[in-house]
């Protein structure tokens, strides 16, 4: 504290503003005196005095609000990896399974439930109920049936065959699983009709019908040397088993009607049709039917109400029509009694032309592996306007006695009616090639005259009316010959 001298300790303020000024006076014992004086009683202030001693610390403040949190320090290294734990140990192997087995029973080729016995019992078998298996003979690999397990334990295997190869039995069996059958791949799109200029010049028409999918055809539009598509009523493509073990397609007519338009349309003079069929059901029955020619425009045919034009060989449900089942050697047959009539037909009207010369007994085949062969000729000389009468001239020939017997092949109706160039009535070349119709004294021959007014005759026509016996073709050949 500066010392103030020679201050007058007055009662009262002298400033022009009536204040005081407090100074307090240290003394010697520490304590500090105040004292009041006029402020124009204060001299200059003297120099700063030392500074004191330091003072004993103040308390403890309370404590300030918490700061703000600041950012996170950089992530530190990573430390390093344990040690890996030992392997444990292996398990135990498998016992392996038996896929393979053999069998010395005799077991016939062929589709159905076939039952093997193991040369070996098994441990442990490597098929069960629904596993598809092959049995394959050792010694001819060709022979062998296939299809799912029905029915197994360790000594034995029972299956239903499904798909088969070879013929006759074997004893030598090696049995192993198989892969399943694939589905029907899509039916590829039909080829271009190839040989137009032979179609044209030599005048034939084909069909068979393995080149149609299983079902329903109304239209008939493959094979060669056809006009155009045909029609179908009533029909219906079937697979059927062959002689050889394997299977084709048919055309099957339940009172049902087939048509369809030759490329060379009406311009002939000479014709001959071959048809290879067979006839289902059994028992003796009745037949009402026809094979010929009809006007297709229209495709109204020998079983239309309103038929434009047909002509052709007719099974007469009026006449003595019954066709008796027969044993063959080989096979059954139905035995055709003289019940085949040469017929036209305009309209609704049927006029009878007669059975003419020759017995027109004929055998059909009814088992399905079997197949029987009709030949038709027709032959018209005279060339005419549509609307002139003309004579027609006519044969019919199938098979014999002996023939029924054998497996015809398909290619045999184009073989029949290359050879068949002799007379009319006369074919002896037709009981000559492959064997399979009658002698030349069977064959059925008729004339008489006839128009086209209603139609030309220009077209195929089958039609079949029983539904219990019901007719298969498997192939349809017609020539032009003029």
């Amino acid at each position: 504290m500066s010392k103030v001298s020679d201050y007058v300790a007055a009662t009262e303020s002298v400033t022009p503003n009536g204040g005081w000024l407090f100074i307090a006076e240290l003394q010697d014992d520490g304590s500090y005196i105040t004292k009041k004086i006029a402020p124009h009683n204060v001299g200059a202030v003297g120099p700063a005095g030392q500074q004191g001693l330091q003072g004993e610390p103040g308390g403890a403040g309370a404590q300030g609000e918490q700061g703000l949190q600041g950012n996170p320090g950089p992530a530190g290294t990573a430390g390093t990896n344990g040690t890996n734990g030992t392997n444990g140990t292996n398990g135990t192997n498998g016992t392996d399974s038996q896929v393979t087995r053999a069998s010395t029973d005799s077991v016939a080729v062929g589709a159905g439930s076939k039952t093997f016995n193991y040369t070996v019992a098994a441990t442990n078998l490597g098929w069960a109920i629904g596993t598809r298996l092959r049995a394959a003979s050792a010694g001819t690999p060709a022979n062998y049936v296939e299809g799912l397990v029905t029915a197994v334990n360790n000594t034995q295997v029972t299956i239903s065959s499904d798909n088969f190869g070879g013929a006759g039995s074997s004893a030598d069996w090696n049995i192993t699983i198989a892969g399943d059958k694939g589905s029907t791949g899509a039916t590829g799109a039909a080829g271009a009709n190839g040989m137009d200029a032979f179609q044209i010049a030599d005048g034939w028409a084909i069909e068979t019908f393995d080149d149609y999918s299983a079902g329903a055809l109304a239209t008939p539009n493959r094979g060669v040397g056809w006009g155009a598509d045909g029609s179908i009523s009533g029909g219906t493509i079937v697979s059927r088993n062959i002689a050889n073990g394997k299977t084709e397609n048919r055309l099957e007519l339940n009172n049902g009607e087939y048509i369809r338009q030759f490329y060379f349309g009406s311009e002939w003079h000479r014709i001959q049709i071959a048809i290879i069929w067979r006839f289902t059901g059994s028992g003796n029955f009745t037949a009402s039917g026809s094979v010929g020619l009809c006007n297709g425009a229209n495709f109204r045919g020998f079983n239309s109400a309103n038929c434009d034009n047909f002509l052709g060989i007719y099974y007469d449900p009026a006449g003595p029509t019954t066709w008796t089942d027969t044993a063959e050697t080989a096979c059954n047959s139905y035995l055709q009694g003289v019940s085949t009539r040469w017929a036209t037909r305009r309209v609704n009207t049927t006029t009878d032309r007669g059975g003419g010369s020759g017995s027109d007994g004929r055998r059909h085949s009814r088992t399905e592996e079997y197949r029987s062969i009709l030949l038709l000729e027709i032959s018209r000389p005279v060339a005419a306007t549509v609307g002139t009468a003309v004579t027609y001239s006519t044969a019919m020939r199938s098979t014999n006695i002996d023939r029924i017997n054998f497996s015809l092949s398909k290619h045999v109706i184009t073989d029949m009616l290359v050879e068949a160039n002799g007379t009319l009535g006369g074919q002896t070349d037709w009981a000559t090639v492959s064997g399979n119709t009658t002698a030349p004294a069977g064959t059925v021959t008729n004339s008489w005259s006839f128009d086209e007014s209603t139609g030309v005759l220009d077209s195929l026509n089958i039609n079949w009316d029983d539904t219990t016996h019901l007719m298969e073709i498997a192939a349809i050949a017609v020539r032009k010959v003029y």
